[in-house]
């Protein structure tokens, strides 16, 4: 009962919508789902959170040559209250700055390595895209390779249980041989075996395209 199902619903699904399907129509589908796999696979997700990572350490390494500069305060309240009776030797308040020079030749090193790292990272996910656009259209174009070879598989198994109704009904007039019914009813049963490994590779072809765009084919608008 559950293959019997299965195969309903393939049927249901596979000439509805892909069997009439025009090549024009197809190749705008194609783009639609390449589209969606682009937004929602996963692993494009995780290089647009790596390119914002690569992008904030750019920003921290254009500002780093603020690490260069150190300043130092000082307050002598003592000489403070001494000041009042006596010269002051030290001054009172001190600010003191001092410059890291081999920070100062470093930083335009870090800016680089940083901007080349945000540049490998864009470059990964556009590779990663255009595998993924590409690849979600040479599956879809299986699932359509797949469904229109069912459709063959169960034409072929229509006829062939017409012919073998005809043979046994012969048969069992007399009029052939067992021979000749055994040649069909084995036709039949090639036939039968192939629509149902038609079935299994529509059901494959199918959840292999879900798998990257993150649905149901079913729920594609």
């Amino acid at each position: 009962m559950i293959v019997l199902l299965l195969s309903s619903s393939l049927h249901a699904q596979a000439f509805s919508s892909v069997a009439a399907m025009s090549d024009s129509t197809a190749i705008a589908f194609m783009d639609k789902l390449a589209k969606i796999a682009e937004d929602n696979y996963p692993q494009n997700e995780y290089f647009r959170g790596k390119i914002g990572v690569m992008q904030e350490g750019v920003y921290q390494a254009r500002w780093s040559w603020l690490n260069t500069l150190s300043m130092s305060y000082q307050y002598n309240p003592k000489q403070a209250v001494d000041n009042t009776t006596t010269s002051s030797v030290f001054p009172q308040f001190g600010i003191g700055v001092t410059v890291n020079i081999g920070n100062i030749f470093s930083t335009p090193s870090k800016i680089s390595q940083a901007e080349a790292e945000l540049h490998a990272s864009q470059a990964s996910l556009n590779t990663q895209i255009s595998y993924i656009r590409a690849e979600v259209k040479r599956r879809f174009a299986k699932y359509i390779q797949s469904v229109d070879l069912l459709k063959i598989r169960q034409r072929a198994v229509n006829d062939s249980e017409s012919e073998m109704e005809y043979i046994k009904h012969k048969f069992e007039k007399g009029e052939t041989t067992i021979d000749e019914y055994n040649k069909v009813l084995r036709s039949y049963t090639d036939n039968l075996q192939g629509k149902v490994t038609s079935e299994g590779d529509v059901l494959y072809s199918k959840i292999s395209v879900e798998e990257l765009i993150g649905m149901k084919l079913e729920d594609v608008k």
